[in-house]
């Protein structure tokens, strides 16, 4: 009995020692303090990958801190020797490190490089908004381009409701600027066409809009093959209304010598996209026919510009001879060359000056997902698109990514997202998460860029140059 009374005593005062060293080795007051060698690169934007060297680093990663400046940094990855840290946005350039509350002998420098940074601007639930609401609360269904008016607000095409919404970030606000809201007819099944006040007018499954001054606007109105006009809270019908598709009276204009004809005659087929040119007071209207018009107020006559209508290809030739796919998205170089997102044909379009068509960037007809040259980088489903210095920045919708297209010789990167890679994350360019990119577009003063995304999470994101 003594015995076993000796053991169990034996076995608790081990039992005690053991203990106490486990609370000695979980006592941060024992922790030496972290010391710092060197971090690589020095020099970065934000969320590019940081290594931190050094010693005494914590191996549990929520136990080390790491600022840039008065920033905190995200840390991936920690080791004794090691840390593998994020750039925060807006970060300082001096670097300092604490584990479990002790401060590193000293801070290193680092120079940070601001960058285009992506966050979301309104609440990313897909869903119908009927009335007015606030930014985190309002839903989209289906929001298409956009475009912003001078005084900073915001407005994009929503194809499934019908309308066309107003965002006032300074108001906090989203509303229904134009469109009777329709919401039991999601892809514009039924027949709604009505021109007269905002509100009341009718809009069947708007696409693009633009604005031209003096509160007017232009919008793509796909399935009511229309282009609309918003003007003093007044909707009317640009050129002759063709709610009926079998109607093509228009194509003789494509059997002129010269390509043109009256715009009170004209009808629009299947509009998807639209630019316009302040300085010339022109409208380019890309059909979703296969081809683009120009539309001059001030002769009041429409120009075929490019393709060859109702005729699907990717070839090139003069105009009425080179071929494109459902091209939506345009952007004019500054020396007047048109370039054109084929939706359906999986590339750029060229289009210069004496309407020659090219194909500029992509593999005709092959859908895909891969970087490169202009020959071998392939899209899926390019939709618009900005000149951005010297590139273009295209949404491509199926690969959940922005593209970046050098205007030099067509090359292809992707400047935000990863991918076919469907997620919501807002970040950095190296870090950041897109989910079906559609609508693409400037502020109005230039400084920032709107972007909306479709289907899983909808609404509007914005890059900031911070």
């Amino acid at each position: 009995m003594k015995t076993f009374r000796f053991l169990l005593a034996v076995t608790a005062i081990a039992a005690g020692v053991i203990a106490c060293n486990e609370d000695e080795g979980n006592d941060s007051s024992k922790t030496e303090a972290p010391v710092l060698d060197y971090l690589k690169p020095e020099s970065g934007g934000p969320g590019d990958e940081i290594r931190i060297v050094g010693d005494h680093f914590s191996l549990k990663t929520n136990e080390n801190t790491v600022k840039f400046g008065d920033v905190q940094a995200t840390i991936s990855f920690a080791y004794t020797d090691t840390l593998i840290v994020r750039v925060p946005t807006g970060a300082g350039n001096e670097v300092s490190v604490t584990v479990n509350g002790k401060a590193a002998d000293k801070t290193l420098s680092f120079n940070y490089e601001a960058s285009w940074v992506l966050t979301s601007l309104t609440n990313m639930s897909s869903g119908l908004m009927e009335g007015p609401s606030t930014l985190d609360k309002a839903t989209f269904r289906y929001p298409m381009n956009l475009c912003c008016d001078e005084a900073g607000n915001i407005y994009v095409a929503e194809r499934c409701t019908h309308t066309i919404k107003k965002i006032s970030i300074e108001n906090n606000s989203v509303e229904i600027f134009a469109g009777k809201y329709i919401g039991d007819d999601e892809w514009g099944g039924k027949t709604h066409f009505k021109d007269g006040a905002a509100l009341e007018a009718e809009f069947n499954s708007p696409m693009d809009i633009v604005y031209a001054g003096n509160n007017t606007f232009y919008v793509a109105d796909f399935m009511n093959n229309a282009v609309r006009k918003i003007q003093n809270g007044e909707v009317s019908t640009v050129g002759k209304c063709r709610l009926n598709d079998d109607d093509w009276e228009n194509v003789q204009m494509y059997e002129n010598t010269d390509f043109k004809m009256s715009l009170d005659d004209f009808k629009f087929t299947r509009p998807e996209g639209l630019l316009y040119d302040k300085e010339k007071n022109d409208l380019y209207v890309a059909s979703q026919s296969h081809y683009i018009v120009r539309v001059d107020f001030d002769a009041n006559e429409v120009e075929l510009y490019a393709g060859k209508p109702f005729a699907a290809g990717n070839t090139a030739g003069a105009r009425q001879e080179g071929q494109m796919n459902a091209p939506r998205g345009m952007a004019f170089d500054k020396d007047g060359n048109l370039y054109v997102a084929n939706e359906y044909g999986y590339c750029i379009s060229k289009v210069d000056k004496d309407h020659n068509l090219t194909v500029f960037a992509g593999i005709p007809g092959s859908a895909g997902a891969k970087d490169g040259s202009a020959t071998e980088a392939q899209f899926n489903e390019p939709n618009y698109m900005v000149l951005f210095e010297n590139t273009l920045l295209v949404t491509d919708f199926r690969n959940h990514v922005i593209r970046q297209v050098s205007l030099e010789d067509g090359s292809v990167s992707t400047w935000a997202g990863f991918l076919e890679y469907n997620d919501v994350q807002d970040g950095g360019l190296a870090e950041c998460r897109l989910s079906w990119p559609i609508g693409l577009n400037y502020s109005y003063d230039g400084k920032q860029i709107y972007m909306t995304q479709g289907e899983t999470y909808e609404g509007l994101r914005v890059f900031k140059f911070e």
